[in-house]
């Protein structure tokens, strides 16, 4: 980041938030800050002008040297960078009171929480496992039954697109498809082999490691707050029982917890280790003081772990039920789907308040685009979504649904048949009873550039930095959740986007055939790009 040239603008006398508070706003690219409020309109030089024109009014003969070596212009100086540093803190303090122009995290989460939302863990994709059994397994006298003890724990390891490695874990679905998971771990998987393999229709692949850890509960008629060793914790993966034989769930609040309610508060901090708070008598049940218990969860998730079918590939022991041990391979018949990061703030900031106000009923076209982006699933992660209202003419409307998952950053998809009958049963639980709701596939424009930049002579050393820092600045500019359906992409836009990277002199693209303006049932992504230097 680069500072202000003027020397006194010295981040080192920014101490304490203030300096975290400086470095937040200057961060903000010039073509930004049009966006967020200046109530003070003053900057260091503003303050400076305004000084001088001051004294020379007010002093005409006691102040008449003005260079820049004076004691009086010194002051003068220090009297203006401390305005402008106040006046910076001033306009901060505004902008981080509102949820449209708040740029902190820990601000952003106080006011979600004035909504009644928190920002999202991230959660673990989800695959089918087939099972693969030597054929050896058959000489005992027509044995076909295998036991996997209650309890077990698989690494059954992957690799990601960079080569780093990824941890599942078995676990068995209940009849309507959810996955059971309980403080005990994974129950006993019994199964049947047939022609020395067995495909699951019941049995399914989490990404994430699973952790367990013990503690204790004291004695206190305080709230009992633990922090988990391990993170970033997957949502919706925590499970808790005490030695009481007591089992413990979730809640989003204490405040509206009964004395009698088994409940626990769940909070991530930034990086999305969790800290567990249990009820004190009034507000949620209190441990019986001296109870020890096992918290089971899974340490993971995102969408890294959306793996290819066949992905997953291990090797674990069985035993038979004679008792004796069978090597067994298993392995993802499917493609692991609903992995996903952890909440965006950018995210949360667009959507979340329209969800508000909409009180979760779909009214208007907004109200179903705000829907429809909020909305999860283990059969995929929502990339972008919209709502089309068409006026049927009989009082009502038919909506249309275009939507694409998110396969990457840069890459968005078709929703598989699940997901879209998924979003449907969601949307349909929220809607005006006249209303028809279609989900419709939207259609992905994708766009190659050959980009060339320039820098100073003088930088040739930094080449390989200010490059790296170009391939970021473009890649963020075609981030999936920056694009739009219908959206013009404007070759003076991202012009203007690249040159605020530092040490970027000019950027041009030689194949950009002008302004490109997408229907509405469509969105532009980058497909493929190259960017090249020159020296000026």
């Amino acid at each position: 980041m680069a500072f202000p040239a003027n020397p006194l603008y010295n981040v080192s006398a920014f101490a304490g938030t203030v300096e975290s508070d400086y470095l937040r706003y200057a961060a903000i690219p010039e073509s930004e800050k049009a966006k967020f409020i200046d109530y003070s309109l003053t900057d260091f030089n503003s303050y400076k002008m305004a000084l001088l024109d001051y004294v020379k009014a007010v002093y005409p003969d006691e102040f008449t040297n003005f260079s820049e070596s004076d004691l009086g212009v010194m002051f003068v100086e220090l009297f203006a960078y401390l305005g402008s540093v106040i006046s910076l803190k001033a306009d901060f303090l505004a902008n981080e009171t509102y949820l449209s122009t708040v740029r902190s995290t820990p601000n952003l989460k106080k006011l979600l929480m004035l909504l009644g939302v928190t920002l999202k863990g991230p959660t673990s994709s989800k695959a089918e496992a087939v099972v693969k059994i030597n054929e050896d397994f058959f000489t005992e006298g027509g044995v076909t039954a295998a036991i996997i003890p209650r309890a077990s724990r698989f690494a059954l390891g992957a690799k990601d697109k960079d080569g780093k490695p990824i941890a599942y874990t078995l676990y068995r679905a209940n009849t309507d498809g959810t996955i059971l998971f309980d403080a005990s771990g994974v129950e006993d998987l019994e199964f049947d082999v047939v022609d020395g393999t067995f495909t699951y229709g019941n049995f399914f692949l989490m990404e994430g490691e699973l952790i367990e850890q013990a503690a204790m509960f004291p004695k206190t008629d305080d709230n009992f707050s633990l922090t988990l060793s391990a993170g970033p914790v997957v949502e919706g993966s925590i499970s808790v029982s005490s030695s009481d034989g007591l089992l413990w769930q979730e809640t989003n609040s204490l405040f509206l917890a009964s004395s009698t309610q088994n409940v626990f508060e769940k909070k991530y901090d930034d990086n999305f280790n969790a800290t567990l708070t249990f009820g004190n008598g009034t507000k949620g049940k209190r441990p019986t003081p001296g109870t020890s218990c096992k918290i089971f969860y899974r340490k993971g998730g995102g969408e890294r772990g959306n793996v290819a079918r066949k992905v997953v590939d291990s090797q674990i022991t069985i035993t038979k039920n004679t008792g004796s041990k069978v090597q067994a391979q298993i392995f993802n018949n499917t493609t692991a789907t609903g992995g996903r990061n952890s909440e965006n703030p950018i995210h949360a900031k667009k959507y979340y308040p329209h969800v508000f106000k909409a009180q979760h009923r779909c009214v208007t076209g907004d109200d179903y685009t705000a829907e429809a982006n909020t909305f999860t699933s283990t059969h995929g992660v929502m990339g972008k979504a919209m709502a089309v209202l068409r006026d049927n003419g009989a009082g009502a409307n038919n909506i249309d649904i275009y939507c694409l998952a998110k396969a990457s950053q840069l890459q968005l998809e078709r929703c598989s048949l699940q997901f879209k009958s998924e979003l449907l049963t969601h949307l349909n639980a929220k809607k005006m009873m006249t209303d028809e709701i279609t989900i419709v596939d939207a259609v992905i424009r994708t766009l190659d550039l050959n980009c060339n930049i320039m820098i100073d002579a003088s930088d040739k050393y930094q080449k390989s930095a200010i490059k790296q820092r170009a391939v970021d600045g473009l890649l963020s500019y075609f981030d999936v959740a920056n694009r739009e359906f219908g959206e013009t992409l404007s070759l003076s836009r991202l012009q203007n986007h690249m040159h605020e990277v530092l040490g970027v002199r000019y950027f041009r693209v030689d194949n950009f055939p002008g302004d490109i303006q997408a229907n509405i049932n469509e969105i532009i992504q980058l497909n493929n790009f190259e960017i090249t230097m020159d020296l000026i």
